[in-house]
């Protein structure tokens, strides 16, 4: 900002002797004006909008001051005003080439993709063979999602142009998900041909990313930062990858020396975001917005801040202000915020109102097309997300958000054979940033008996890692016992998701905070609510169903969103003990020492109950989570990360009078990957459901009692199921009684997933297990 405003001052020196000498007028129009673009680019928007019409009145007609004009007018948001510029300059001469690029900006800007590219259209009508319109042209409709017709148009062109950097970006661009080995040869091709394009290079580091090859990108990234310093594309691209290697930490130290744009901006917010630090995050987006008007990026990321500091009312009231403001001064899209804010905030009806709205107005376009079907499948609509994707996978085959969606759609609606197809085939794309879902793939596998396939599936995707830190890589790692390995690739940071203390090690959910999270009747909504394929399976099993559907299906994505934050974030039993009912505390006290209790669902607010009220309770963890915010929920035992040492430390928990607590609902296929090891059997929703048999053994070795202990809302208040499990009789055989044990248990757990919608757990394995495996209709 010091440099621009030397530069303004110099330039004002200078243009004032030019004007004192009176013989050089037409250089003191030009430094006039230069003095005017200056004063936008320092921010000095008002003086430099006064400064300009002057300039105007003074040159009425001149075609450069007309354009400048109506970029500060943008910037100044008369929307209006900047159009009958440069509509009166169109009208003087049609063939104004800047003019119709200034144009095209302005809708582009507006994310009126369909305006921007019928703007482009009339320029070319008047400068036919435009080689820079054409390509503009490629580009709009690449980024419009059009993207195999902006292939057809960059064949066309590459023909005509065959040695254009600029064609040969855009088509690595439209390459770069179905085909990230060409992309990178092209981005590399157009860095040696033309050094100074700086846009080659985060092209090159997108594709390296794609192809996990993380030393690359990282290199690249440094490479183009010597050569572009504080360029925001170079920046963005070299963000992104740290963000891909879960490091914001170190994403946010590439931006204290960047220039403040709006872009940097939304970056700053997204990586404090990430940091746990959302008054910080919130502030940046409400500068990018103040900079920049209304980006999409920065009002998505003022309503994520507000979702973690719980002002999403208040926020999205001051977004709406905004946008309406806009929309008055002339702003043509004002809907499109709207509804990515929809979106946002699971508020599906809107989401899917705004969608079809624009789609109807604007015609196809990506984005639209997705939101529109992200909100039809959280309205259980499936056959209409299916269209909505359909008509996307029209215009980009290879769109990997999508793509996951359509096979969440595929289980959705009972067909898991077409899932499994699906997946398999999306798998052997090289996409990076799919690894969980990827994983979870293999744990779909694991449940299907197809423990090989598994298997290869996460050497496949280990080999591709290379090195590369990747959470769920390493916690994948960790279940199958490969802990020297999963060590090697856990991030640099690690943290919970709620970082509510404000430290990385410190998650921790407060009464305050509970008193949000329980509040099922307002819809308020929280930060990990998400939309679940089991859903219409488990409205399906509900034992009442008097709510209807969409209330039902609201009130249990938001139960499984609760379960997620107390896992990421334990509550503090103090906090949680005035929601339970009178007496439940003091069951909870009464438990026998020693035992073992077997949970389900609930099991984080258990976890955190029993911690408060028992000395001596341990956690007995099946898969050690390689995350810190694990360490809230008390003594843990990690059984899949040193299995003999857990069971020696659970021996002595349960011979010290201890109590030994785990969830173990989870099918033992999943959890021993095909390994060896009995099992106790029963039915769960009539289907061959088989448990790991070791807390059963371990309770009959040592002579405790073991008991289901259910956590369950009943009349707004936290109540426990508690039941004993069955014990051997005298001569009966092992397999037998093991099998009542698992009979026994899995009832409580049918119970409970059968049960009201505020007892759900959507994101349960089980759920998976049977969407996979579904019950009789």
């Amino acid at each position: 900002m010091q440099n621009a405003d030397a530069e303004i001052a110099t330039t004002a020196a200078a243009r004032e002797a030019s004007g004192q000498a009176l013989t050089r007028p037409p250089q003191d129009r030009a430094l006039r004006l230069r003095e005017g673009v200056l004063l936008r680019e320092a921010g000095r928007i008002e003086e430099s909008l006064a400064h300009l019409l002057r300039l105007a009145a003074d040159a009425p007609g001149a075609p450069w001051v007309a354009i400048e004009l109506a970029a500060t007018q943008r910037r100044a948001w008369a929307y209006d005003a900047a159009a009958e510029t440069l509509a009166g300059l169109l009208a003087t001469d049609p063939r104004q080439r800047q003019a119709l690029l200034a144009r095209i900006d302005a809708a582009a800007q507006e994310l009126r993709l369909d305006l921007a590219l019928e703007a482009v259209e009339a320029a070319l009508d008047v400068l036919p063979g435009d080689a820079g319109l054409a390509l503009r042209r490629c580009n709009l409709t690449l980024q419009r999602g059009h993207v195999r017709a902006a292939r057809h148009l960059l064949d066309a062109l590459a023909a005509d142009r065959p040695d254009d950097p600029g064609v040969d970006l855009a088509r690595g661009q439209s390459l770069l998900a179905e085909d990230p080995e060409t992309a990178l040869a092209l981005a590399g091709d157009v860095v040696a041909r033309a050094p100074g394009l700086v846009w080659a290079w985060p092209l090159r580091i997108a594709a390296a990313r794609t192809l996990w090859r993380f030393d690359d990108a990282e290199a690249w990234g440094r490479e183009a930062e010597t050569r572009f310093p504080g360029q925001a594309p170079v920046l963005q691209a070299r963000v992104a990858t740290r963000m891909a290697l879960e490091d914001p930490q170190g994403a946010l130290a590439l931006l204290p020396m960047a220039p403040d744009t709006p872009a940097i901006w939304i970056l700053r917010g997204t990586t404090l975001l990430a940091l746990g630090r959302p008054e910080e995050a919130d502030a940046a987006f409400a500068t990018a917005l103040d900079t920049g008007g209304l980006l999409p990026g920065a009002a998505i990321g003022r309503i994520g801040a507000a979702l973690e500091l719980d002002r999403v009312d208040e926020t999205r009231a001051g977004l709406s202000a905004l946008i309406a403001w806009h929309e008055a001064r002339g702003h043509r899209n004002g809907d499109r915020i709207r509804a990515e804010i929809a979106g946002r905030l699971g508020d599906w009806p809107e989401a899917e109102r705004l969608s079809t709205r624009l789609l109807d107005r604007q015609g196809p376009d990506r984005a639209l097309l997705y939101l529109q079907a992200r909100a039809r499948f959280g309205l259980g609509r499936i056959e209409g997300a299916e269209t909505a994707l359909d008509t996307l996978g029209a215009l980009d085959p290879d769109h990997s958000a999508s793509a996951e969606l359509r096979g969440e759609l595929h289980l959705a609606a009972g067909r898991p054979d077409a899932y499994v197809a699906h997946r398999r085939a999306l798998s052997l794309r090289p996409e990076s940033a799919r690894a969980r879902t990827d994983i979870d793939f293999g744990r779909d596998l694991d449940a299907l008996g197809l423990h090989d396939e598994a298997s290869a599936r996460l050497q496949h995707l280990l080999d591709r890692n290379g090195s590369a830190p990747n959470l769920f890589l390493s916690q994948a790692l960790m279940t199958r016992g490969r802990v020297e390995e999963a060590t090697a690739i856990l991030p640099r940071f690690v943290r919970g998701r709620r970082n509510i203390a404000g430290g990385a090690d410190e998650a921790i959910t407060r009464a305050a905070d509970l008193e949000r999270l329980f509040d099922f009747e307002t819809a308020r909504p929280i930060p990990t609510m998400s939309i679940s394929p089991a859903a219409s399976l488990a409205w399906r099993m509900a034992r009442d169903r008097s709510l209807g559907q969409a209330e039902w299906t609201r009130r249990a994505e938001r139960a499984s969103a609760i379960r997620r934050w107390l896992t990421a974030a334990p509550a503090e039993p103090e906090a949680l003990l005035p929601w339970l009912h009178p007496g439940e505390a003091d069951k909870l006290r009464a438990l026998p020492r020693p035992c073992i209790v077997a949970t389900t669902h609930f099991g984080p607010l258990v976890y955190s109950v029993l911690s408060g009220l028992n000395v001596g309770y341990h956690y007995l963890a099946a898969r050690s989570a390689a995350n810190p915010a694990a360490r809230g929920l008390g003594p843990m035992i990690a059984a899949a990360t040193a299995p003999r040492e857990a069971a020696a430390e659970a021996f002595r928990v349960l011979r010290g009078n201890g109590i030994l607590m785990a969830t173990h609902d989870s099918p033992a296929r999943v959890m021993r990957q095909g390994g060896p090891g009995d099992v106790a059997r029963g039915r769960l929703f009539g289907r061959p459901f088989e448990l790991i048999d070791t807390l059963p053994k371990l309770a009959a070795g040592l002579r405790v009692p073991s008991l289901t202990l259910q956590a369950h809302w009943r009349d707004g208040r936290i109540a426990f199921e508690i039941s004993p499990l069955p014990t051997p009789e005298d001569g009966e055989p092992t397999q037998l009684w093991l099998d009542r044990w698992a009979q026994a248990y899995l009832d409580r757990i049918e119970w409970i997933m059968s049960g009201p919608p505020e007892n759900q757990n959507l994101d349960a394995l089980n759920w998976r297990v049977l969407l996979l495996d579904p019950p009789p209709a």
